[in-house]
């Protein structure tokens, strides 16, 4: 099945490729073109995953017809952000009145706020297992009015910020599952509208942005960690969530359930798993300066379980075959339908820089049982040249293999019962 589709991305790759050529003329636009089709495309002939990013464990997602222990409405949550921001807003036209005498600046400063469709989705981490969550994003236009300067009236601005709420199950793969809601406040910005009074444009775009950003975490975390509501949490291993009616979503709700543990026969199907670290590879990488030998740590990750080790000095096109027992046992991957390898390789003499690369296995896969090859790969930046017909190329990146690692996943055979007469 792969096989195939790696002919149709090579043939659409050539495709792409000769029409360009029909659309460019000079030698440095073909050749730029030209190597990133082909980096893209050589990307689907290592072992490595599709994505970037390594797929969800988990939480589990309730059935519709489970009754959540315990349920949060998104417009509760909106209610939190929208006292967050009153606050805030009261607090900065407070300071704007009470230096108007020494900035000659007046302006009233006002908001709304308009949600955007609640969605389930994942973390996006590459050094470690990511996680399901419910995501709610809301868009809040600030408009700064009543603006004037030394007694000069000016029309009015906007602002606009994004936050992001997300409530996910802590810790959800343990006994110790915690409910946790967070907020993302992206730094505010201003309109693309502008005055002739540079104190005033400084004022709006720098000092009164700082006023926003600041004041909000102060009030959204209430003098908890920043980033986190206020809100108690409670035990569960499992969620869901109701989306509820446009536009506010207001009578939506996310959901946490603390199901019983599903028992599983680990006899019966692929038990006592064990990852071993067999060896690494260096792959030489051309067009870069790199050091002659590379003192590498290496962390290996078997869904949630993990292990970390160094290795002996390595140098370029060299194989290291460890003689070292490097051999994780984790828990079966039946509790999750499938087994993400994560691999995070560290030059800890080469400013601590670490590349990360991931495979993954479903059941049907035997859960990976047997020899894997991981190739992690390595951004490389190519530099400003010149192409024969004198026209400058620019710096571009390109994606290169740099490492190799070899992986002996075992599981105990399946145990049947004998049937008797």
């Amino acid at each position: 099945m792969k096989s195939a589709i790696y002919s149709i991305y090579t043939a659409v790759a050539c495709l792409l490729i000769a029409q360009l050529k029909k659309q460019i003329n000079t030698y440095t636009e073909i050749v730029f073109v030209k190597t990133i089709l082909l980096s893209i495309l050589s990307l689907l002939f290592m072992k490595v995953s599709w994505a970037q990013f390594s797929p969800a464990l988990g939480p589990p997602q309730a059935g519709p017809a489970a009754i959540p222990f315990r349920s949060i409405d998104f417009g509760f949550l909106s209610r939190l952000i929208k006292l967050g921001i009153e606050k805030s807003v009261s607090a900065i036209n407070h300071k704007i009145d009470s230096t108007a005498a020494s900035t000659g600046i007046q302006a009233q400063l006002s908001f709304k706020i308009k949600s955007i469709h609640p969605e389930y989705v994942q973390t996006e981490q590459l050094h470690t297992p990511n996680n399901k969550y419910v995501r709610l994003r809301l868009w809040v236009e600030y408009t700064v009015s009543d603006i004037s300067y030394h007694g000069v009236p000016y029309f009015s601005r906007k602002i606009f910020q994004w936050i992001t709420l997300s409530a996910d199950c802590n810790d959800w793969q343990t006994t110790e599952g915690k409910t946790r809601f967070r907020y993302t406040a992206e730094k505010p910005y201003l309109d693309e509208a502008g005055f002739s009074e540079q104190a005033l444009n400084f004022f709006l775009g720098n000092t009164l942005i700082q006023y926003v950003d600041s004041r909000l975490s102060q009030n959204l975390s209430n003098g908890m960690a920043a980033g986190e509501l206020p809100i108690a949490s409670t035990a569960c291993n499992c969620l869901n969530f109701k989306k509820g009616t446009a536009p506010l979503y207001e009578d939506g709700y996310v959901g946490f359930y603390n199901m019983p543990v599903r028992k599983i026969e680990v006899a019966q199907l692929y038990s006592e798993p064990v990852l071993k670290l067999v060896s690494v590879k260096r792959i030489a990488t051309a067009g870069e300066l790199l050091m002659n030998t590379e003192d590498l740590q290496i962390e290996f990750w078997a869904n949630y379980n993990k292990k970390l080790m160094r290795t002996a000095p390595i140098e370029e096109n060299q194989t290291i075959v460890f003689k070292k027992d490097y051999s994780l046992n984790f828990d079966h991957p039946n509790k999750y339908g499938q087994l993400v390898i994560t691999a995070n390789i560290t030059v800890l003499n080469q400013q601590m820089i670490m590349y990360s690369g991931f495979l993954h296995f479903e059941k049907d896969a035997k859960y990976g049982a047997g020899i894997q090859k991981l190739t992690i790969m390595r951004t490389i930046w190519r530099p400003a040249s010149t192409g024969p017909d004198g026209r400058p190329v620019k710096p571009y990146a390109t994606l290169m293999p740099a490492y190799e690692l070899t992986f002996n996943l075992q599981y105990s055979k399946p145990k049947f019962k004998e049937e008797t007469n």
